[in-house]
């Protein structure tokens, strides 16, 4: 770190990257005493007063997931939070070194309008993919590809505009074939976890581990705190079960997208591998394939999301099954043809948050 620090620094575009991988805070973090005051006075203001903000936002946000357990279990609907807070203190242990902006919450599907309904009365408004929804379609969303109600949006401090996104999910991921985790496989693995002194239940680390690397390989590990988040997990969980893992993730069928999560965390952060995975990744030349494909992305891009001509080569190669493959094609070129035009939903104004 010293030899680092003497070799000389543009802090500037250190903060700048930090901030483009979302990894800011961790940077704020690991940077000793010393080094922050190498750093020059307007870029440090600027870095204390994002950790500042983070730390304001997460506790309001937190404050918010608590308020609307309480209201679920008033309801009897079992709800789960994952991502978001949980997130960050099952990865880091800390709720301030990670930013987050939305609250998941995994719901039973037979209880989904019931818990939209405790959204509503609560003052939420109700909308999706940054459009209002018409009235009627939530049952919809039941019947539809998707996996997720986004979102429900409440305003929560007038004076600054700062308001909680909420995401109503009932399985993980879309059911087309972009890595389906369906809730029954999620349900069956709660852990216990202590949030703002209140015992919760969420998704296992085994499942939160598989989750994670499926969708951040869906999104092509498009910023390097994906990466950390996953190195995170596996130093805070030294004994974990690699064997389920990998069997879990063969019965997915997301094999490869696991092995990369885990290769580039090795590559990148020197994260050591326990043998079985490491031999694993070594048995398949796709892996190295796929993590050559990541890093340079993640080194060239600004963080824009990989263009329709990228992902298909890169998604087509990560899939395990010759079925699954097949079946991605199909929605890659349905997603080409079909030109979604509902002139039923319109465009919301954009709120300010903090985070």
């Amino acid at each position: 770190m010293q030899s680092l620090l003497l070799s000389g620094i543009d802090w500037s575009v250190a903060v700048r990257l930090a901030r483009q991988h979302r990894v800011h805070l961790l940077l704020h973090q690991r940077l000793e005493k010393a080094a922050l005051a190498m750093m020059p006075p307007d870029i440090l203001q600027q870095l204390s007063n994002l950790v500042r903000f983070n730390a304001i936002s997460n506790v309001r946000l937190l404050q918010e997931l608590t308020h609307l357990l309480h209201l679920f279990e008033s309801e009897n609907i079992v709800a789960i939070p994952f991502k978001g807070p949980m997130l960050a203190i099952m990865a880091y242990g800390d709720l301030a070194l990670r930013q987050f902006g939305d609250l998941d919450i995994l719901i039973p599907s037979g209880a989904m309008l019931t818990a939209q309904e405790v959204l509503l009365k609560d003052g939420y408004v109700q909308q999706r993919c940054g459009r209002e929804l018409n009235p009627g379609s939530a049952s919809q969303l039941l019947n539809s590809q998707y996996r997720y109600d986004e979102w429900y949006w409440k305003t929560l401090n007038q004076k600054d505009r700062f308001g909680a996104r909420v995401e109503l999910h009932w399985s993980t991921a879309p059911t087309h074939t972009i890595f389906p985790m369906h809730a029954e496989f999620i349900w069956q693995n709660l852990e216990p976890i202590k949030l703002a002194g209140t015992e919760v239940m969420s998704l296992s680390t085994t499942n939160l581990l598989l989750m994670l690397c499926i969708n951040y390989s869906k999104d092509h590990w498009r910023y390097l705190r994906m990466i950390c988040d996953i190195a995170a997990i596996c130093d805070r969980t030294p004994h974990l079960d690699w064997d389920t893992i990998l069997g879990e993730a063969e019965f997915l069928g997301r094999t490869r997208a696991v092995l990369l999560g885990l290769n580039l965390t090795h590559q990148l952060l020197k994260l050591p591998l326990p043998e079985i995975i490491a031999h694993r990744i070594q048995a398949d030349p796709a892996i190295a394939s796929l993590t050559q494909n990541v890093c340079q992305r993640l080194f060239c891009d600004n963080g824009s999301e990989p263009s329709l001509a990228a992902k298909i080569p890169y998604n087509f190669q990560l899939r395990d099954r010759l079925a699954d493959k097949w079946r991605y094609s199909l929605y890659s070129l349905l997603k080409v043809v079909d030109k979604p035009n509902d002139k039923r939903v319109q465009p919301i104004k954009e709120v300010k948050s903090l985070a």
